[in-house]
């Protein structure tokens, strides 16, 4: 007796499509992990190339669901934990892969929604590379508020994806290729890009956060990290950016931000490598405005 065989689930989707005069059926995916956020209302992203939309757009008024995989951590710091999570865009048919960055309220550290939410916007207009991020505050078991950073994925942050590295923080006298020192004059050109974000953050009064001392590295600048891609360049990004600070005017935060770098780099460069890293400090600051 012949084997009755088993259609696929795209066979029977076209097949149930055909038999009810439709062009195509959409199968209900089953969601992997939790389900942490769901949007009873959300609005479609541009029907038009609508997965090159939601690249560009990352707003939580046009996400369906958002899951989140607690067993699966891609970091852990001072303010909690970062997990591996999935966001599904009203429009676009498959999931996206996120990394959620829970607060932890126990840390000591007060982060407020809405000062992250003014960091992002501001980020935004300063075109400085970084992640698409938003944020999103639930409400837990225990009747206190949860805050989240939703930011979409890029290279060594995708677990298990390739050999892009991702080299978390810029340590001067610390890992390669991250560090200036000893071989500053290779990095001459990653330096001045730092300076040159800097200055355009500033632009925006947004500083960076005040020098974080290490039990292994003497200071490290928090914000920025040196993605290695496979192909290609290495990409300098922004994305840790809860400790970022606002002044009241650009040139008082492009001056708290050079203190602070001024303040790495004078632990670990030689006087003549600090003299080649000022004068490119005084070429962006002539550049944008601040002398």
């Amino acid at each position: 007796m012949p084997q009755k065989r088993i259609a696929s689930a795209r066979t029977r989707a076209v097949l149930l499509a055909k038999k009810f005069g439709v062009s195509k059926l959409h199968l209900k995916r089953k969601i992997e992990g939790k389900i942490l956020y769901r949007n009873p209302n959300p609005i479609s992203v541009a029907q038009i190339n609508a997965q090159e939309a939601a690249r560009r757009t990352f707003s939580l008024e046009n996400v369906e669901w958002i899951s989140i995989h607690e067993n699966k951590h891609l970091g852990r710091g001072g303010f909690g934990v970062v997990s591996f999570g999935k966001v599904k865009f009203c429009g676009v048919a498959n999931p996206q892969r996120v990394a959620l960055k829970h607060y932890n309220t126990r840390s000591g550290r007060i982060i407020r929604k809405e000062h992250l939410d003014e960091v992002i916007n501001a980020i935004r207009r300063s075109k400085v590379p970084c992640p698409k991020m938003a944020t999103l505050e639930i409400m837990s078991s225990n009747n206190k508020k949860d805050l989240y950073l939703v930011m979409e994925f890029f290279g060594g942050l995708i677990p298990q994806a390739g050999k892009d590295k991702l080299v978390s923080k810029l340590m001067y006298g610390g890992e390669v290729p991250a560090k200036l020192v000893p071989s500053f004059h290779h990095d001459e050109k990653l330096f001045k890009k730092i300076v040159t974000y800097t200055a355009q953050l500033a632009k925006q009064n947004l500083a960076l956060s005040k020098v974080v001392e290490s039990d292994t590295y003497k200071a490290r600048i928090d914000e920025f990290s040196l993605l290695l891609p496979i192909e290609g360049e290495q990409k300098l990004i922004l994305h840790d950016i809860e400790n970022m600070r606002f002044f009241s005017t650009p040139k008082i935060a492009w001056s708290e931000s050079i203190e602070r770098l001024l303040l790495v780099l004078s632990a670990s460069l030689s006087p003549s490598e600090y003299g080649i890293a000022h004068g490119i400090i005084k070429e962006v600051s002539q550049k944008y405005g601040f002398e």
